[in-house]
């Protein structure tokens, strides 16, 4: 198994090209990040075969939020609102503004 996404939606709402965790591309493990207009940085960490994603946000490079997230299954894009799923269900939801936006469902 391994998490369902579509690279080139990421990249648009990124604005940038995935970078390698370990030094190799084709090995499922990247990390998206964008800044956002007050000094906040978003990034995201897929393991896509590990069926795991971890969600960073900082302010002026100090940690705000953090989460681990396990089972992933897909990550969708609709317009500026990124979805994390495990199956059906909804883990969170990044909106991207000026800023950034996260929303962490309670199962």
């Amino acid at each position: 198994m391994f998490i369902k996404y579509d690279e080139y939606e990421l990249l648009e709402l990124f604005l940038s090209e995935p970078k390698s965790l370990t030094g190799n591309i084709e090995d499922g493990e990247i990390s998206y990040s964008k800044k956002g207009e007050n000094d906040f940085k978003l990034s995201i960490h897929i393991y896509t075969y590990r069926l795991e994603c971890s969600v960073f946000l900082q302010y002026n490079e100090s940690d705000v939020f953090s989460a681990s997230l396990e089972n992933v299954t897909d990550i969708k894009r609709k317009d500026n609102l990124l979805e994390i799923y495990s199956g059906d269900s909804l883990i969170l939801s990044i909106i991207f503004r000026k800023d950034f936006l996260i929303i962490l469902n309670e199962k």
